[in-house]
């Protein structure tokens, strides 16, 4: 597959590859890229951190494992590096840009993209630029103001994909940003908004133009099935939680089969982290020696393959110019075989919405990843959470 970009149901045009600025506020643990995450089976281990406690310094960090191993494939952007790290995807040819109303990061956006237009570097034609519905905004009525707030941030006249972010609506309080929602190990208060209002509100928008597609992320497959079977106007897009150890097969299939195109996001999870994904794992490093790539290249060019859109996060020049550049070359049918046989593990979810990195949605009857409900049932740990099952 050498194409560049993917056509949506609606033949509107979405690149393969895109920079993504989502979730820099609302997940600052994950922030000391090349340090292992602490040992333990306590969700609520790092609750009361702060976070210079979190961005501990780099001396004290444990060596990773692999020769391969690049330490800023899965960084995450920080507001005061955003703009540069923009700029130089920007400069490197990326043209989609993916960002939320809930991560702060829309104003920068603008900013950016306002200059180089302005500058005449480049059309807004020439991107492609994706934002999210809060689960704060969830009601019919609230959906057309809460993407005019963010094209109004965005300083453009239309996002080219507008996203339901989670399943999970709750109260906005007279504020979509709702402070509740960014407190960790709390959960916000459910709003009983059923997700055909919520649609039927995106579809409002897309019939006005404010949005060339729409789409969902984060839901299950339960949920895009019975969604879909409920639109107008089906959802062009979906956007979830994707990678090596997480391929979410059964979801990507279904959308597949009702011609929506798939994006996944955190699609570098095995370069993170975590104590239980291994950075020099034998297939990824053989393969990083076959095609002399790295192994950031060859995960995101195996989505690719897949016909999956991929959005990447990276800070420095040479990991967003080596993420860029993954169609120069393609990997061989028996090799993305042997990458479709990893088994799948949904200890590598890296996106929760359980309190551990950001919000927590765990008792909400939307919430969409029934393994881990499941998962923090068996380990007897709601008692930490004060949750009782729903």
């Amino acid at each position: 597959m050498n194409a560049t970009r993917l056509r949506m149901s609606n033949k509107h045009l979405i690149p393969f590859v895109g920079f993504g600025t989502t979730e820099v506020q609302a997940r600052p643990a994950i922030v000391f890229v090349g340090r292992r995450r602490p040992k333990t089976n306590n969700p609520v281990a790092t609750k009361g951190r702060s976070k210079d406690e979190v961005l501990e310094n780099k001396s004290d960090r444990h060596k990773p494992r692999g020769p391969n191993f690049i330490p800023d494939a899965l960084q995450i952007t920080m507001p005061d590096q955003l703009e540069e790290s923009l700029n130089t995807a920007l400069d490197a040819g990326c043209r989609h840009i993916d960002t939320s109303f809930l991560s702060g990061t829309e104003h920068t956006v603008g900013q950016v993209v306002k200059r180089r237009i302005e500058g005449g570097l480049l059309s807004r034609k020439d991107l492609f630029i994706s934002t999210k519905l809060p689960p704060t905004a969830h009601r019919l009525k609230d959906v057309e103001k809460c993407l005019r707030e963010s094209l109004r941030r965005l300083q453009t006249e239309y996002v080219d994909l507008f996203l339901v972010y989670l399943p999970c609506p709750v109260k906005n309080h007279g504020s979509f940003e709702c402070p509740q929602f960014y407190a960790r190990h709390s959960s916000a208060e459910e709003e009983p908004i059923p997700l055909e209002d919520t649609w039927r509100g995106m579809e409002h928008v897309y019939d006005l133009g404010l949005a060339k597609a729409i789409g969902v992320c984060n839901f299950s497959l339960e949920q895009l099935m019975d969604l879909n079977a409920h639109a107008r106007i089906r959802p062009h897009n979906l956007q979830l939680e994707m990678h090596l150890h997480l391929p979410r097969n059964d979801v990507a299939l279904l959308a597949t089969s009702l011609n929506i195109a798939v994006t996944a996001f955190a699609p570098l999870a095995e370069l993170s982290p975590l104590d239980h994904i291994a950075l020099d794992d034998d297939l990824l490093m053989r393969l990083v020696a076959k095609y002399k790539r790295t192994p950031a290249q060859i995960l995101l060019r195996h989505q690719i393959q897949r016909g999956v859109v991929v959005v990447f996060q990276a800070v420095t020049l040479s990991a967003i110019h080596n993420n860029l550049d993954v169609h120069s070359f393609s990997i061989d049918e028996d090799d993305m075989q042997a990458l479709n046989d990893v088994e799948e593990s949904d200890d590598t979810r890296l996106y929760r919405f359980d309190g551990s990195t950001s919000c927590c949605f765990l008792r909400h009857t939307g919430y969409p990843f029934t393994e881990v409900l499941d998962a923090y049932l068996e380990q007897k740990i709601y008692e930490s959470h004060k949750i009782t099952k729903v």
